[in-house]
């Protein structure tokens, strides 16, 4: 006998429909009823609790902006992900964001984007996105050593990197207008690195204020190559205009 009143039971870690007995997920295998008063959790609850505290204490010092749970959970609230697809609803697949930081190492500013991944635009002008709609979440983050790039993809997290001195300038694109009047974010930052190549990443995160966000974190990674590289000024002095669109 099936009992009507029992509410249907979904998977916590991939949404799918729970059997009424069972102890764990018939697609993914997870717990369907873990022990949250067990040893294990309370110290994953400990160390959670420490990495927030590390994190608000980043984000107070941060020239920009960003939440903090969003580098220290690896399960993404929906208020966060609001288009994140039902089979993406962790950020990372090993570890939080905060774990990719270097000790010392001050994050500014933080873009994010659910589906798409970054674009590369090679020096010949050909066009490649090898994470789009790939994985989980994609980050590209502002610290005051470098740019990062963290691709949550094929089962893995991804790193590339790219230190200040590499990089020769950096703009957000213009927002089409339909998008605008919808009230949808549609900027992308760009940066070129001195080897020729391009990089372009959408902001996927619906959050407010994003314009000037992504405008401010374009300027602190120009001024950080400037700082890094005195050689920057003469490689731009004949260029009219820093930003770039496509």
């Amino acid at each position: 006998m099936v009992n009507e009143n029992e509410p249907t039971k979904y998977c916590m870690e991939c949404g799918a429909k729970l059997p009424e007995k069972g102890a764990f997920c018939p697609k993914c295998g997870a717990k369907t009823n873990p022990d949250k008063n067990s040893s294990s959790s309370k110290n994953e609850d400990r160390n959670q609790e420490e990495l927030l505290k590390k994190a608000e204490i980043l984000r107070d010092k941060a020239r920009g902006g960003f939440d903090p749970e969003l580098i220290t959970q690896m399960r993404a609230p929906n208020k966060f992900l609001d288009g994140m697809r039902s089979d993406g609803t962790r950020l990372l697949y090993d570890n939080p964001v905060i774990s990719f930081f270097e000790e010392d190492e001050q994050p500014h500013y933080l873009m994010y984007n659910p589906i798409h991944g970054i674009k590369i635009i090679e020096p010949d002008g050909s066009e490649k996105t090898p994470h789009h709609f790939e994985g989980r979440c994609k980050f590209l983050i502002a610290t005051d050593d470098r740019v990062i790039y963290i691709a949550a993809c094929e089962g893995e997290d991804k790193l590339r990197e790219f230190p200040y001195m590499k990089i020769e300038k950096a703009g957000i694109t213009n927002r089409m207008s339909l998008a605008k009047e919808a009230g949808m974010t549609s900027n992308k930052l760009g940066f070129h690195t001195t080897d020729g190549y391009k990089y372009i990443f959408a902001d996927g995160s619906s959050r407010p204020a994003v314009d000037w966000a992504i405008e401010d974190m374009a300027e602190y990674i120009k001024e950080q190559a400037n700082a890094k590289d005195v050689d920057l000024q003469k490689r731009i002095e004949n260029k009219t205009n820093d930003f770039f669109s496509l």
